[in-house]
């Protein structure tokens, strides 16, 4: 079973590291498609754009050359804010751009002979560049060859419900979207929840399945985190999945723990007959009909 990993060296051990849970990673937020950072972000560079195209007296070939390179990047990411998956290679190529930038800006001031010294972050300087060209440059050149900025091993992946649902199950070898399954359980997955939310995790690592199945608070609004009980011939799997609020954002499965036939048993007890279904329905619309 593939899933997100919630472990964190800070942390140590099998605790669940909850800043995996609360807060996104920058990438994840830039380019998830979100409609706030969409609106926020683009009539922004759209306006930037319009202005500097009608106001800008052009001085020279080298400054219309940088401006047609701002306007082309600010044209690609609000190509990449608005639909991230149908305009992927635009924030490829608007990363390409920046990675760029920095490369031509450190080269720029090592041939004009300034010396290499720390100053203000304002201050023109090839050390101030490099520190550029390492902090913004490299991460984005990282993901204009690989399409992310942050590490995805092969044992630690986010996967949305719906290709999970297509995964053989390590049981029986058949696809999950073939097994019975229920949701019996969430919390709300903020800030202002965190206790509850650690809560929650405790009582799924130690099998605590009565107690799980008494968390029932969801909120729309809010971020979620979902318990499934899913039926197969040895037993099942309990699998705890993220309901992001913003509907742009995948489902995410964070974690998977085998159950034993007599804890299904247990499972079953507690979770209503009707409850139970098969298919790729969304975790968000099942929370919501409980």
């Amino acid at each position: 079973m593939r899933y997100a990993d919630l472990s964190c060296d800070e942390c140590s051990g099998e605790k669940i590291c909850l800043r995996k849970l609360l807060v996104a990673r920058f990438g994840d937020v830039l380019f998830g498609g979100g409609r706030f950072i969409f609106w926020t972000l683009a009539p922004v560079v759209l306006l930037f754009i319009i202005v500097t195209a009608v106001f800008h007296q052009p001085s020279s070939a080298q400054s219309t050359l940088v401006l047609v390179g701002v306007d082309v990047l600010g044209v690609l990411l609000v190509l990449a804010l608005y639909n991230p998956k149908r305009f992927h290679s635009a924030g490829r190529a608007a990363t390409a751009l920046v990675f760029l930038a920095y490369l031509l800006y450190l080269i720029d001031e090592i041939a004009s002979g300034h010396s290499w010294h720390f100053g203000p972050r304002s201050e023109s300087s090839p050390l101030n560049a490099l520190l550029g060209l390492v902090i913004i440059g490299i991460p984005c050149l990282r993901y204009t060859f690989l399409g992310r900025f942050g590490s995805k091993s092969q044992t630690c992946r986010e996967e949305d419900l719906n290709p999970w649902l297509k995964v053989q199950c390590d049981q029986c070898s058949t696809p999950f979207s073939d097994h019975v399954r229920a949701m019996f359980a969430s919390t709300v997955a903020s800030e202002k929840n965190k206790a509850r939310l650690i809560e929650f995790f405790e009582k799924v690592k130690a099998h605590d399945w009565r107690s799980v199945a008494g968390f029932t608070d969801f909120d729309a609004t809010e971020n979620d985190v979902l318990a499934f009980a899913v039926r197969c011939v040895s037993g099942g799997f309990v699998l705890v999945v993220r309901s992001p609020y913003e509907l742009w954002e995948e489902d995410q499965l964070y974690l998977s723990e085998p159950v034993t036939a007599a804890e299904m048993s247990e499972l079953e007890s507690l979770i209503p007959a009707t409850a139970w279904n098969v298919g790729g329905d969304r975790t968000k619309r099942a929370a919501s009909d409980e």
